[in-house]
């Protein structure tokens, strides 16, 4: 008989299982890699949501204590008297705030508007709000649309508002 010669196998991985492996754990880390991008444009997102709803909130905030001061019916039933009354001394990153008259669809700009090379755009308004009983100016309402980009409009975006109610007495209601 002829004895058969075996030749002992080798333990260990072929060239090709290695490839595989290697191909596999790439592309898993490249899916994980590519979440990145997608997470710092979120975290923007959400920085320049908080910066536009901190400034809407406090150039609201100022209006509506400017509003609680009007004393004379006379002051707040008068637009262009309140307007410069609920105004006064409002500003925000350094810079009076202004009202948007009318239809005008220029916003004003706030540059560097708490950080280097931010920008705020803005559109105000105030104006007297129809109520039933025939309370004639008694209730205002002030609105405030806010982007954070250099151009293009802020009245694409969802406006803050605050209504400001007259706390004095009424001589004149009609």
């Amino acid at each position: 008989m002829i004895a058969s010669v075996q030749t002992p196998r080798r333990a260990g991985f072929t060239l090709i299982e290695i490839s595989l492996v290697l191909l596999l754990f790439a592309s898993a880390v490249g899916g994980l890699l590519s979440f990145f991008p997608i997470g710092l444009k979120l975290e923007n997102n959400a920085v320049s949501d908080a910066a536009q709803t901190m400034f809407g909130l406090h150039v609201l905030g100022q209006i509506e204590a400017n509003a609680a001061k009007i004393d004379s019916w006379d002051a707040w039933k008068d637009d262009a008297s309140f307007a410069r009354a609920a105004l006064n001394g409002v500003t925000a990153g350094g810079k009076a705030i202004k009202v948007t008259a009318g239809d005008d669809d220029n916003d004003e700009l706030i540059a560097d508007y708490l950080v280097q090379r931010s920008n705020i755009r803005y559109r105000l308004r105030l104006y007297a709000v129809n109520t039933p009983m025939n309370l004639h100016k008694t209730l205002r309402r002030a609105v405030i649309w806010v982007t954070d980009r250099r151009d293009g409009s802020a009245k694409l975006n969802s406006p803050l508002s605050v209504d400001l109610v007259y706390r004095g007495r009424v001589e004149e209601v009609y």
